[in-house]
């Protein structure tokens, strides 16, 4: 049976916080940008704990190497995480890629909990029902005039709609409505950064 893993950025082994907290049963796991900061940097500076390499290489299950595209795949997935330092990007990165599901212990030497605790909520936020389907609603109708329908998106992240999804889906609604839709997508302050729109007429003409 596999045992649980710990993916750790650490500055030492030996911490009580992380025995006490995840057992004897838990092994330790990070990628090479973690066992790089613990090499180089000042070796003065105030708090840092100096780790031979051969000891600190000895007392984890493995040293994982990050490919290139996982890294952009992660800096596309979760924009706002990018102000991480080097090594906890790598780290999560490596996570993001590599899902298991086993359980995991993610530490890192973050020097407030503010940092993890924006980790903590953009990772959670993939399970948001609000962030993964589009927020789409109707929010006028021209009834005194040409009876256009208008719908508009609230964009979050920068995500706008697939342009082929959004041409079909609105082109079965002018069809149902009778007449033009207009979707619209916008972003946070309210400016337009895209437009749709479906005509009925258009449709009958292309079927």
């Amino acid at each position: 049976m596999n045992r649980p893993k710990t993916h750790r950025k650490s500055k030492t082994l030996s911490e009580p916080w992380v025995q006490s907290t995840c057992g004897k049963s838990w092994e330790r796991e990070t990628v090479e940008k973690c066992i790089e900061e613990t090499q180089t940097g000042d070796p003065l500076t105030p708090g840092r704990v100096n780790i031979p390499l051969n000891e600190l290489k000895g007392g984890l299950a493995a040293i994982h190497v990050l490919p290139k595209h996982d890294l952009a795949s992660f800096a596309l997935k979760y924009p706002k995480l990018q102000t991480l330092d080097d090594g906890e990007r790598h780290l999560l990165a490596w996570l993001s890629a590599h899902e298991k599901p086993s359980p995991k212990c993610v530490v890192g030497h973050d020097r407030g909990q503010s940092g993890y605790r924006r980790v903590r909520r953009e990772l959670s936020r993939q399970y948001d029902v609000g962030c993964i389907d589009p927020n789409i609603e109707i929010v006028d109708v021209d009834l005194a005039g040409d009876r256009r329908l208008l719908l508009r998106h609230a964009v979050v992240d920068g995500a706008l709609l697939q342009e082929r999804d959004a041409k079909l889906v609105l082109g079965h609604l002018a069809a149902l409505w009778s007449y033009d839709v207009s979707l619209q997508e916008i972003d946070s302050l309210g400016a337009v950064l895209k437009e749709h729109i479906a005509s009925p007429r258009k449709m009958a003409a292309a079927a």
